[in-house]
């Protein structure tokens, strides 16, 4: 029999469990993942609900993703982008077929792989927030063989943001 302490540990430990589980998965495809660079568009800086994240879309540069059939309750809830060649799917690709892809899934016509989003520091979102209207933004996202995808960095002209903010600071 499980003593009221015992009860109140197991209640402890299993979420810490669950949330490590969760940081080792991306430090995992953070670590051992190809790492590609796309170009991203499309900037909602006010994501009210998860606080200092930038909002983009991203181009894959695959034609016809997430078409109408997407609403097939019959198809899998799961989509693949493959990156190499430019392919896209509702099934999972064959690694003789693709040589990387990420996987996600379809809503309201948009791909969604879990990095559309960037987070910024409170006090660099309102200089980036300018800034990334007027430049060519793209992201280097790091990509499992198993297709998770975490994004890495983001870049400005070419530049990773911090160094690219810390460059127009001292210009002005």
């Amino acid at each position: 029999m499980i003593t009221k302490r015992q009860g109140i540990i197991v209640a402890l430990i299993i979420p810490i469990l669950f949330l490590a589980g969760f940081l080792f998965k991306s430090h995992y495809a953070w670590l051992v993942g190809e790492r590609v660079t796309l170009s991203v568009h499309g900037f909602d800086p006010r994501d009210l609900i998860s606080g200092n994240y930038i909002s983009y879309r991203i181009d894959y540069k695959v034609p016809s993703m997430c078409g109408p059939h997407q609403v097939d309750l019959t198809r899998p809830p799961q989509a693949f982008v493959c990156l190499k060649p430019k392919i896209f799917s509702y099934e999972r690709p064959l690694s003789s077929s693709c040589d990387l892809y990420i996987k996600g899934y379809c809503r309201y016509g948009r791909f969604h792989a879990g990095i559309e989003h960037f987070y910024l520091p409170e006090k660099d979102i309102k200089k980036i927030d300018k800034l990334i209207r007027y430049h060519k933004v793209k992201i280097i996202v790091s990509i499992t063989k198993s297709g998770s995808a975490v994004v890495t960095q983001l870049l400005l002209e070419d530049t990773p943001w911090k160094t690219f903010l810390e460059s127009t600071e001292s210009s002005l």
